[in-house]
């Protein structure tokens, strides 16, 4: 079982982030348990989505966590401390952190460079995705990209 946490503030994505890497999943084979923890807020706030994800059923979901990925400076800072030792946070390259398990990505400039900087949610799944060295061939026609 692999535990992930997803986290950002609101508005930033989270919600479309989760759903798309748990459609994926499940149309690989994967069984799901995820949990949100939603701010009743428009924007702004700290929100994140805990998933259990493994081959087998889940039933539960855990609070120690495999890898977390950090939309926002609040995922890094009020999560770490849930990491496994032997995990991994995905984060943008702007966000802080001294922790040697925090892999930086150009996920924002990614989403600007594509036109749309409101994608940099879809461009983290997607390195998710490879990091994890799942198949991508089939995501055109699972997303209707």
């Amino acid at each position: 079982m692999f535990n992930l946490l997803i986290g950002g503030a609101a508005g930033q994505g989270i919600e479309t982030a989760g759903a798309v890497f748990e459609k994926y999943l499940k149309h690989n084979g994967f069984n799901i348990f995820s949990t949100k923890d939603l701010m009743s807020r428009v924007r702004g706030g700290h929100n994140f989505t805990n998933m259990r994800i493994s081959r087998q059923r889940v039933r539960t979901h855990d609070y120690m966590v495999d890898g977390i990925l950090a939309l926002n400076q609040d995922s890094i800072d009020l999560h770490l401390q849930s990491l496994r030792e032997s995990g991994f946070v995905l984060a943008d390259e702007s966000l802080q952190s001294t922790d040697e398990r925090v892999i930086s990505l150009p996920m924002n400039r990614i989403a600007k460079e594509l036109g749309n900087p409101r994608v940099a949610s879809s461009v983290a799944v997607g390195a998710l995705i490879r990091l994890f060295d799942l198949p991508h061939d089939r995501m055109t026609e699972l997303f209707g990209l």
